[in-house]
């Protein structure tokens, strides 16, 4: 199964990733998919957000993010927050890479 996900501009605190988590999501537990995270407003996330983006998606068994329309510091901060959570869920861009 797969979830989209869309990001807002500013995502700042660990509530604020609850709070996207649980309306994306609803009261779903145990979900075995892949989130699809829709990152192309995102203009900054606080460490503390993505960090509990990340612990919580992998304590509710997301095996993979893929994160859509993402910046090179955000793909760094989510691939940084899997690995502290021994890489569950796992984290890879899923942008287009335009040929130049």
């Amino acid at each position: 199964m797969q979830i989209d996900i869309v990001l807002p501009r500013l995502v700042g605190t660990r509530a604020s990733a609850d709070e996207i988590i649980e309306s994306a999501l609803g009261s779903s537990r145990n979900i075995d998919s892949v989130i699809i995270l829709r990152a192309r407003a995102v203009l900054n996330a606080a460490p503390s957000f993505v960090d509990e983006f990340v612990k919580k998606l992998g304590v509710l068994g997301v095996s993979e993010i893929r994160l859509v329309g993402e910046s090179d510091e955000l793909l760094e901060q989510f691939s940084a927050a899997s690995i502290r959570h021994g890489n569950i869920p796992r984290v890879e861009s899923a942008t287009p890479v335009l040929a130049g």
